[in-house]
């Protein structure tokens, strides 16, 4: 037997094992997938819009509705707003809208944009019986929705808290991550990878860096989280947000806004390296608007993992 004939069996051997391993690994994945599904429920009300199932939390009360607005992205924000909302709920009526692809929300295959998003928010809250006007806090992308919402109802907002949020100006040059970068994830995660790496305290910790690897979450939760990043991450309705936010974003400048909505800016000094124009839209922001309040704190771009209880202050004295 020739060494080419040898090598020649060799390689086949090692792709059987190969095709065998991954083939076995996404069996287990959709396998313990499914008892994550049964695992873990809602623990808020699954709402229908536009024919999908959409998870809305609301907790607390009060004589005003805090509407908590996740960036993009964020597979959980049931979880990751915990450290604001079991501090807010203490004064006032606060409500977790999941949009589709996040939390417990269905995938939709609706494109997702902006004003869809806007849309399908504004269906959610009323089919769960919230009334206007509400106060949004907009995390990250969660800030340029609410404003787009804003623009879209003016008069179902009181207020708005950017968290962290740039403004349309940056988002609107906001490029998505090559298709190979969301191709790869979902390699990873349906051959059960993912599954796999995030068993590690350690690794997770580096996923979590920026939510200041979780330490102001209790441990409770941590188990759900990996469970709803696992299932969401980069999931379609994410890579069609990551496509549509910057046309989005040229389209609302191009519609006139209301500076007469009270707005409060809390912010990292790291978002202002993220871009110069961040900034400058910022200032022009404050220097137009009727009431706005610019408060910074130290800290990742999940500013409320480190200073929740700050946080929810500065909101509450400004409502």
């Amino acid at each position: 037997m020739t060494v080419g004939v040898v090598a020649k069996k060799f390689m086949k051997s090692i792709l059987v094992l190969t095709i065998f391993v991954f083939g076995t690994g996404a069996l287990i994945e959709l396998i313990v997938t499914t008892i994550d599904r049964n695992r873990y429920t809602a623990p808020g009300e699954m709402v229908e819009v536009n024919g999908e199932e959409m998870h809305v939390f609301i907790t607390g009360s009060g004589d005003q509705t805090i509407v908590l607005v996740p960036g993009l992205g964020t597979a959980s924000p049931y979880v990751d707003f915990q450290p604001l909302w079991s501090r807010l709920r203490q004064e006032q009526r606060v409500v977790v809208v999941e949009r589709f692809g996040y939390g417990f929300s269905q995938l939709s295959n609706t494109e997702r944009s902006i004003e869809m998003i806007a849309q399908e928010m504004k269906q959610a809250l009323q089919n769960v019986g919230e009334q206007p006007p509400y106060t949004f806090v907009g995390h990250s992308l969660g800030g340029a929705i609410s404003m787009a919402y804003a623009q879209m109802y003016p008069d179902e907002v009181g207020n708005i808290i950017m968290l962290d949020a740039a403004l349309p100006q940056v988002f609107s040059e906001m490029e998505a991550p090559p298709a190979i970068v969301f191709l790869a994830f979902q390699f990873l995660r349906q051959s059960g990878l993912v599954r796999g790496f995030t068993r590690s305290r350690e690794i997770m910790a580096a996923f979590r860096r920026d939510q200041n690897e979780y330490r102001l979450v209790p441990q409770q939760f941590w188990p759900l989280d990996r469970a709803l990043f696992i299932r969401n991450s980069m999931n379609a309705n994410h890579q069609s947000e990551f496509r549509l936010v910057a046309t989005g974003m040229q389209s609302m400048l191009e519609q006139p806004y209301s500076y007469g909505i009270p707005t409060l800016f809390i912010s990292t000094p790291s978002l202002y390296d993220y871009s110069p124009l961040v900034y400058q839209a910022q200032k022009e922001f404050l220097d137009n608007a009727a009431r706005a309040t610019l408060v910074e704190l130290a800290g990742g771009h999940y500013i409320h993992h480190y200073h929740p209880k700050t946080i929810a202050r500065e909101i509450l004295d400004f409502l």
